[in-house]
């Protein structure tokens, strides 16, 4: 037992060795696990707009030029207007690019992220942490979030907002101790990542990790490596909003809820006039559902609040951890500076995430390596006041990682698996139909806002099936007109009624 306690002294001393392994670790468990869990399919509207990005990027453009008949084509979470993009932060559709590029299949480029999130959190940890135990706390993270759960199984992001935070809360003990540009520049990169994950979350914790740092080094100390990244970083960032809004200081989601939100995502703010809307299922969407949530966040704050921050409990560290550090915070034990900044640190971000309407954990992605700081620092504390306990905690958080692949809820943060189902039920009978098809949708009564079937991909009108909204028969003629040769489809989504899918020019049963 000791020579093991020795060769693991050893091993990390090695930050970089044991980074590539827990790194390796993440993408080798995933890709193992391929035969019986396959790639993920979309089903989520956000998904859908983060792979509308990915084959704009992997197309070699930013955004795309406007639809002439674009009415048809607005959805939830999209421009169509001034341009036909996203409205999420570039760096998720970047990774999804990647994989479409590299791999053909844009999930890949998430699989990737996960393995840069395991590697950037345990460098995080080394710099707040002794060795072993920064080790450690990345083989936690790794069980806990870097293996499997709905950040790998989905296109919505999670990972690379998570990596990005790394950066930024592993350059703070760093500058602290001893400022150099180096990481500085890490820090930059950091904040520089989150402007284009999480921008709201990000700054949150931009702020934070900077004021810890400046606590300690005088800003002139920082100006010059910062500079060197975030000057850049800005340019692009107005380039960008130039190019898709066509305003340079106008991001694409400010954009977006000009043109579609009644509310905003901050819990102070009350719903403002009405915005128009073509299609009555998008104001369902962004009325119906949006104003649900919010009356439900006014009406029950503190429940509201309580339930947010049970369900990011459960994903990042789970019952066992939540104990260990529970028991660590009751024990009242001394704690050096340093762990009462991450602490710091840590509440000061939740009380930030708290003025939101809306928490899932992705929204808190950014502080997940504090999470870790947190959990591995009171898992330290357990192991020293008694060893079987935490041997106990570890052999937990080890059964979790293994039961986790075949829990729904782990997998997913809503269940998608019945919409899945319809979807590829009506693709394998359009796959199987020859020709090119334009598909115009209709929604009935009882249809949930969110299985939402209007999404094409960057090049519209070169798509084999064009998904489009049904607006009647006058308004629907000048899509026939603009897509002659065509077979035209009408699906009728009734909800838990099922859906219909008629062909309107072509000779075939309907589909029920």
């Amino acid at each position: 037992m000791k020579r093991l306690g020795s060769h693991l002294r050893r091993l990390a001393t090695k930050r970089a060795w044991v980074a590539l392994v827990l790194a390796a670790l993440s993408l080798c468990s995933r890709a193992l696990l391929l035969p019986w869990i396959p790639v993920p399919k979309p089903a989520i509207q956000d998904e859908f707009s983060y792979l509308l990005a990915a084959d704009t990027y992997a197309s070699g453009r930013l955004t795309n030029p406007s639809h002439p008949l674009w009415v048809h084509f607005e959805t939830v979470h999209l421009l169509v207007q001034p341009t036909y993009q996203s409205k999420y932060p570039p760096v998720q559709g970047l990774l999804l690019a990647l994989g479409q590029v590299v791999f053909h299949d844009p999930w890949f480029g998430v699989w990737l992220s996960m393995g840069a999130m395991t590697a950037a959190i345990y460098w995080a940890l080394a710099g707040w942490l002794p060795p072993v135990w920064a080790m450690a706390g990345g083989l936690v993270a790794l069980l806990r979030v870097g293996f499997l759960n709905y950040w790998s199984e989905s296109y919505w992001g999670g990972a690379a907002a998570a990596a990005a935070g790394a950066l930024a809360i592993g350059a703070v003990p760093r500058l602290r101790r001893k400022p150099q540009a180096r990481a500085a520049i890490v820090l930059g990169a950091g904040i520089a990542l989150l402007a284009n994950t999480r921008p709201y979350e990000g700054a949150v914790l931009a702020a934070i990790c900077l004021g810890a740092v400046l606590m300690k080094v005088r800003m002139a100390r920082l100006a010059a490596p910062l500079a060197l990244i975030l000057i850049p970083a800005a340019a692009w960032m107005i380039y960008y909003n130039y190019r898709v809004t066509g305003h340079p200081l106008r991001l694409p989601y400010m954009e977006h809820e000009r043109q579609y939100a009644a509310s905003s995502a901050f819990i102070w703010s009350s719903p403002g006039p009405e915005p128009h809307y073509n299609h009555e299922s998008l104001r369902a969407s962004y009325i119906g559902w949006d104003s649900h949530v919010r009356a439900l966040a006014q009406q029950h704050p503190i429940r509201t609040r309580a339930a947010n921050l049970l369900s990011l409990d459960l994903f990042f560290l789970g019952i066992p951890l939540t104990l260990c550090v529970a028991a660590f915070a009751i024990a009242g034990v001394r704690r050096p500076d340093r762990m009462r900044l991450a602490d710091t640190m840590l509440l000061l971000f939740i009380a930030g995430l708290l003025l939101e309407v809306m928490l899932v954990p992705h929204y808190a992605a950014p502080a997940t390596a504090l999470v870790f700081v947190v959990a591995a620092r009171a898992l330290r504390w357990l192991w020293h006041t008694s060893r079987p306990l935490a041997g106990a905690v570890l052999a937990l958080i080890v059964l979790s990682a293994i039961v986790a692949p075949w829990l729904p809820s782990r997998r997913w943060l809503f269940d998608k698996r019945d919409f899945i189902a319809q979807r590829d039920r009506i693709l394998n009978a359009l796959g199987e139909a020859p020709g090119k098809h334009l598909v115009l949708v209709e929604y009935g009564k009882g249809h949930d806002v969110n299985h939402e079937w209007v999404y094409n991909g960057a090049d519209i009108d070169a798509s084999r099936i064009v998904w489009a909204r049904e607006m009647g028969a006058e308004r629907d003629k000048e899509l026939l007109d603009y897509y002659p040769g065509r077979r035209v489809w009408r699906l009728l989504d009734r909800g838990s009624a099922g859906l219909d899918l008629q062909c309107l020019n072509c000779r075939t049963e309907a589909l029920n």
